[in-house]
């Protein structure tokens, strides 16, 4: 870190991975124990919560009380501290990278939570407990056993898997089958979770939290849903379902390649960037938390809300083979719905940038994750549609836009079409009484 970084951070203000002390305290080491527990982060001391430098007076002691505290953390955190002089004061960098390990100070653990330090309940002590990939949810046992498995969806399993890897179906029995693959507790003869996810009607009669949820607004405030429904059933039907309905909201739409006369057509979004979305979602969501995957379709943008945080020493950047739910994974790869292991967001990284008129959004909170798909409007426009949607904060007609503008009713009827399409623009009433909003 340099000055010039120092000064960014300083101008940025706090947030949860910065936070500005005027001196050590245990609110110090309270924040940084956060930081390690969530997404590592910097401290910097010596300034005002304001970003203002004021200096510490003896650097050295205060570099000592952090070394100590840190040392009262259990277990201890792993920190770098360095010293930096701007403008003749001197401020204290101490930087938390995070950690595999849950920290607590004085007995309590902490999460960052915005710009705040929050302590965290035995429930959510437990979820993060079970993110951290200790007891992987697909390979514990449930209380069905093999009279339970519904023979249809274990023979088409077999023919994806066969079409896809290549893999004979089997000739053993249910139960020699099943165990061969790791699906039944030989001990009990109780299936796994991952059985009851494949292989069983109904599997939310015992996992209540294994659906989907979309829902349509008609903007972003969110007062209004024009469509909601539940997606029910196995992993793969869910995923199927979750798919077509999907493609059906994702719109062709009609846009300018830069140095080319005419219009291409183009989906709203690219189908393979929403197809690994909903499948990094049902293979990698936390399936010990009680919530349930959440898909919002919005007029510019597609939401897909999923609960648990990247596994501890995952990250977007680097997607290493590390999956929540081992054996949920390995029968997805095997069905042919995962090409690769790891590669899910850099599939939909990919896909964005092939489709060129779309981009990505990546954020993780603390119990939860959101990848965000948008239109990029500013290659969707050209010269005309810009000038509608400049009179469009006000209803106008299509003939009272064309004589503002100058132009023939036709070629306006057009554009409108495309910007009532992508979501841009509202078309109000029918007939002659159609007028326009934005």
């Amino acid at each position: 870190m340099d000055i010039q970084e120092i000064i960014n951070i300083l101008a940025t203000g706090e947030n949860e991975k910065v936070e500005f002390k005027e001196k050590v305290s245990e609110r110090t080491i309270e924040s940084l124990c956060a930081f390690a527990n969530t997404f590592g982060g910097t401290m910097i001391i010596g300034v005002s919560d304001k970003g203002k430098i004021k200096g510490v007076i003896d650097a050295k002691d205060q570099i000592r009380k952090i070394s100590d505290y840190a040392n009262s953390v259990v277990p201890p955190i792993a920190i770098e501290i360095s010293e930096f002089e701007i403008e003749k004061l001197t401020i204290i960098i101490v930087k938390v990278r995070k950690s595999n390990a849950f920290h607590s100070f004085k007995n309590i653990v902490y999460m960052r939570v915005g710009n705040n330090n929050r302590p965290i309940s035995p429930f959510e002590l437990l979820s993060l407990a079970n993110e951290s990939l200790l007891v992987p949810f697909d390979s514990s046992v449930s209380k069905l056993t093999i009279k339970d498995v519904d023979t249809e969806r274990l023979k088409y399993f077999e023919k994806m898997r066969f079409e896809s890897r290549g893999i004979e179906p089997t000739k053993k029995s249910v139960d020699e089958f099943f165990i061969q693959e790791n699906l039944l507790d030989p001990l009990t003869k109780r299936l796994k979770a991952v059985s009851v996810l494949f292989f069983v009607k109904n599997p939310q009669i015992h996992y209540p939290n294994s659906k989907v949820e979309i829902m349509e607004f008609k903007d972003e405030s969110m007062n209004q849903i024009l469509n909601r429904e539940i997606v029910l059933g196995t992993i793969p039907e869910i995923a199927e379902r979750t798919l077509d309905i999907l493609k059906s909201k994702n719109k062709t739409i009609e846009v300018l390649v830069p140095g080319k006369i005419r219009r291409i057509s183009v989906k709203s979004y690219p189908d393979g960037a929403l197809r690994e979305a909903v499948l990094n979602a049902l293979i990698h969501r936390n399936y010990y938390d009680p919530s349930y995957i959440q898909i919002f379709v919005f007029p510019n943008h597609i939401l897909v809300k999923n609960p648990g945080a990247f596994p501890y020493g995952v990250t977007p950047e680097k997607p290493i083979h590390k999956p929540r739910n081992p054996e949920i994974s390995r029968l997805m790869f095997e069905m042919g719905y995962v090409e690769k292991y790891g590669s899910g967001i850099k599939r939909i990284k990919s896909e964005i940038e092939k489709h060129g008129f779309s981009s990505f959004e990546y954020t993780e909170y603390i119990s939860y994750t959101e990848i965000k798909i948008s239109k990029k409007y500013d290659q969707l426009f050209d010269d005309t549609d810009k000038r509608i949607i400049a009179l469009l904060d006000i209803e106008h007609s299509s003939s009272e836009i064309a004589k503002k503008l100058n132009i023939s009713i036709p070629t306006v009827v057009k554009h409108l079409n495309n910007l009532v399409k992508i979501g841009i623009v509202q078309k109000i009433g029918t007939a002659k009484n159609t007028k326009y909003k934005i």
